[in-house]
């Protein structure tokens, strides 16, 4: 798991995670505010991501970070397909999420 930093400023941070196949991008103040899950294809030069984002985030930052993340990682093309949940806020995205504290 990678812990990104996405904006700069502390006023309206914005963190992703990266899990290995998917991103999840949280807002300081509103929570969960975009899902990109990578689909796989059968083109090995290609990087599909289907995203779903809620109105506290713009498409570019989703994609100047993803871009930024891969190229460390390899050299494929990456694609982006938006689900069409601009516009809508924070609590239309269908995910909860759940956050456990545990001793290490």
């Amino acid at each position: 798991m990678n812990i990104i930093r996405v904006t700069k400023t502390s006023r309206n941070r914005v963190d992703a995670i990266f899990t290995g196949y998917q991103y999840l991008f949280f807002h300081a103040d509103f929570g969960l505010v975009a899902v990109a899950k990578r689909e796989m294809n059968g083109i090995q030069a290609e990087n599909n991501f289907v995203i779903m984002r809620s109105e506290q985030i713009s498409e570019e930052m989703i994609k100047s970070t993803i871009e930024k993340n891969e190229s460390t990682f390899n050299n494929r093309l990456n694609k982006f397909f938006f689900s069409n949940e601009d516009n809508k806020p924070q609590h239309t995205l269908p995910y909860i999420v759940d956050v456990k504290l545990e001793n290490r």
